[in-house]
């Protein structure tokens, strides 16, 4: 800035300093809200003026001259900041949008490797997530997802759907939440008072809120074992959920009466049909 004050350059054409973008990058990555590196933006823009001012004060300059230097150096200033703040900004959502992708892929991942192997150490800290506690597996997708939405239209209405849910049941602490597409995300709900939860009609509540949601809930669960068979029941009861009539209501549950007898038939897809159409309506 100050050489710009002093050649008189166009702060636009000023290049934006590396250590600033990588200080945004860093501010994204802890999840550090925008407004913050704003704020510091802000009182950057108050702080050099200051500095400037006692300096001009200092050398005793003719009143015009000292007026057209402190003019001169609050727009340099202004501007600056108006183009340094809008393109560190710009670096703050990409890099947060690329943090959070990195790690919804490290999720993704570590959740794969507990359903397939189970639990490994450091996975509960990784996840930020409490396995040792009694689970709700829950699958949700969008039946219907529109081709014109934006790609993250549908992942966002189910987002809030287990914001919703995880509302409704009182979890302990928090839940867990992977999309597996564009369309389908799997969840998992620590419960507070497993004994006494009902989770068809906490799933229904939601549903009730979240029209265009369809839901799959698993039977609660205990600690590892019970964070992996809540899940496989969830997918269960999603495999029937498609089987069902377009019409068919959105909530389905593993504990629905008839539909453990559907999961041993689903891999003779005519006879699991034709039981579906008979028993589920």
């Amino acid at each position: 800035l100050i050489h710009a004050v002093r050649y008189g350059l166009d702060a636009d054409t000023m290049a934006t300093p590396q250590a600033a973008i990588e200080y945004a990058r860093r501010v994204a990555q802890r999840g550090i809200d925008v407004t913050a590196l704003v704020r510091a933006y802000r009182l950057g823009q108050s702080m050099f003026p200051d500095q400037c001012f006692t300096i001009v004060r200092s050398r005793s300059l003719p009143d015009v001259l000292a007026l057209d230097l402190i003019h001169d150096i609050v727009a340099m200033v202004s501007s600056y900041i108006d183009m340094a703040s809008e393109r560190v900004v710009n670096e703050y959502n990409w890099e947060q949008e690329r943090w959070r992708e990195h790690q919804g892929h490290v999720r993704a991942a570590r959740i794969a490797e507990i359903l397939a192997h189970g639990a490994s150490a450091g996975a509960e800290a990784e996840l930020d997530y409490p396995l040792a506690e009694t689970h709700l597996a829950v699958i949700l997708w969008v039946p219907h997802d529109d081709p014109n939405d934006t790609p993250f239209a549908a992942l966002a209405e189910l987002t809030a759907a287990a914001e919703t849910l995880a509302e409704e049941a009182q979890v302990r602490g928090r839940f867990l939440l992977t999309p597996v597409d564009r369309a389908t995300v799997w969840l998992w709900l620590p419960l507070r008072t497993p004994s006494a939860f009902d989770a068809v009609a906490v799933a229904r509540r939601a549903g009730a809120i979240h029209e265009g949601v369809a839901i799959a809930v698993g039977e609660p669960g205990a600690g590892i074992d019970g964070f992996r068979a809540s899940h496989r029941q969830a997918a269960v009861a999603r495999e029937i959920a498609v089987l069902r009539r377009p019409t068919a209501r959105r909530i389905t549950a593993f504990a629905e009466p008839g539909l453990s007898t559907v999961a041993l038939l689903r891999h003779n897809l005519d006879d699991t049909r034709s039981w579906v159409a008979e028993h589920l309506r």
